[in-house]
Order: C-alpha cells, then structure tokens, then sequence
C-alpha cells in the first residue's frame, strides 16, 4: 500500500522527530518544509532587567516558547535575583509551560497555563493584579494586550524575538508536488509566510496545531479538516488517522 504524503511546516528536529515517527506508525509519509525562522532581540534591556529584580512587577507573561528562549539567553551565565523566582507566571501552551519547567528556576505552583491568548486573558482580568511583564515578538497578536489595557491592567512589554521567513522556505515550497493528502500548519505566522511566498501549493486537506491556528486559518477562509488541540505528535498523528477513517 503506497503510503499518503503529510507536510509538515516546520524543521526536522533531528534524527527521529516525533511527529515523522507518529506519523508513520500511522502509514503516512513525511515532507518537512522549513517556514519560520527566529532571532532574539533586546538581550542586553532584557538581561540588565532582571539583573535589577522585579522592580514592582507582579508576574510574567509567556504566550511562546521564543520569549522562553530569549529569557534563558539573557539569564545565561547569571546569577538571576531570587525575588524573579516568586513571580507568578502566566503562560499561553503547554510547550511553552514545559520550556518554563525545563529551567527550574520558577516556582510551578505560582503557574497559570492556557490553552489560548483569549482563555489567559480571561484569567487575568478576573484577578488583582500588579504590573505585568509581557515578553513579546514582533508577530504578536494584539487581542491580549488590548484585553489587557480595557481591564485597566498596567502591562510593560519588550519585544524579545523576532520572527521571518526560513530562508529555504521557497525552495521547500516548490518541490511540493501531488499527491499530497495533508498540509500542517503550526502557527499562524508560518501559515502567513507561506501564502506570502506566492507558491501555489498542492491540493490537500489542511490540518492546524493548536486552535490559535485554527482560527487564524479560518479567518483567512481555510477550511481547516483537523485541529489537534495539543502540540503533541501522537494527537496530531491520531486526530488525522480518525477524520480519514470517518470519511
């Protein structure tokens, strides 16, 4: 039986990526095409800021894995003030929850984590809160911030990442050719950057990482097949194998 052609828009994550190996235990067969790439910014405001300590702040807000990496860059080799340790932390996807986890450094129990920027912003405008420090990309969405700035809650946001194109994005794009039965969006970004390179791609039904995805996708009039709700390789791999056994 010929295997079904999957594209994944994202890197490879080295030898045995775990969503190529859900995948093909589920009979597909996996294109990987690279679309985003990251770089950080603002290391030095962001390092002599927590060097100085919370400085009246009253928690941190993640809604990415890229602003976990920035942090870790700006900590690296420091000797990061105790007081940082007792923020509370609110926290968009349970990667980046785990990203923060890998750090060891924040207290679990002072965590929030939602699924989506719109369920945190839910929490925070039902709590007393401080001023907040939202590390942020350049793509980021203004749905929260604005949320944010209506409930009166004093937000100080760096910019902390960047976010473009891969640069072999093209190329991967253009060696795409039928059959193809699943495209895989994994943020609304790559999906941007993909419709920007002007490549026609193949006919294929389209899956989305996340529901932030999802709608992103289904504002621009994708009809989106699957949604797996978590960025775990078997939910997607799962969420594909049951929409075609159903249809």
């Amino acid at each position: 039986m010929n295997r079904k052609n999957v594209c994944l828009f994202k890197a490879r994550t080295g030898c045995n990526d775990e969503y190529e190996t859900a995948l093909r235990e589920r009979g597909y067969n996996v294109i990987f095409v690279p679309v985003l790439d990251h770089e950080v910014q603002s290391i030095p405001e962001l390092r002599a800021m927590i060097e100085r300590g919370p400085d009246g702040l009253s928690g941190i807000i993640f809604t990415s894995q890229r602003a976990v990496e920035a942090w870790r860059t700006a900590t690296q080799d420091m000797r990061v003030p105790s007081a940082w340790a007792k923020m509370e932390l609110y926290i968009v996807g349970p990667k980046t929850a785990s990203l923060i986890r890998e750090l060891a450094y924040f207290a679990e129990s002072h965590t929030t984590v939602a699924n989506r920027a719109s369920e945190l912003g839910d929490h925070l405008v039902s709590q007393q809160h401080g001023r907040l420090l939202f590390l942020a990309g350049d793509k980021r969405r203004d749905e929260l911030p604005v949320r944010l700035a209506k409930a009166g809650i004093d937000v100080q946001e760096l910019r902390v990442y960047a976010t473009c194109a891969h640069p072999q994005l093209v190329t991967g794009l253009a060696q795409l050719v039928e059959p193809l039965a699943w495209v895989v969006y994994y943020s609304p970004s790559g999906y941007d950057y993909v419709m920007q390179s002007g490549i026609q791609l193949p006919s294929a039904q389209v899956a989305a990482i996340g529901p932030t995805t999802a709608d992103h996708l289904q504002r621009h009039q994708v009809v989106v097949h699957v949604v797996a709700e978590q960025p775990k390789p078997r939910v997607l791999a799962d969420a594909i194998a049951d929409y075609e056994n159903k249809n």
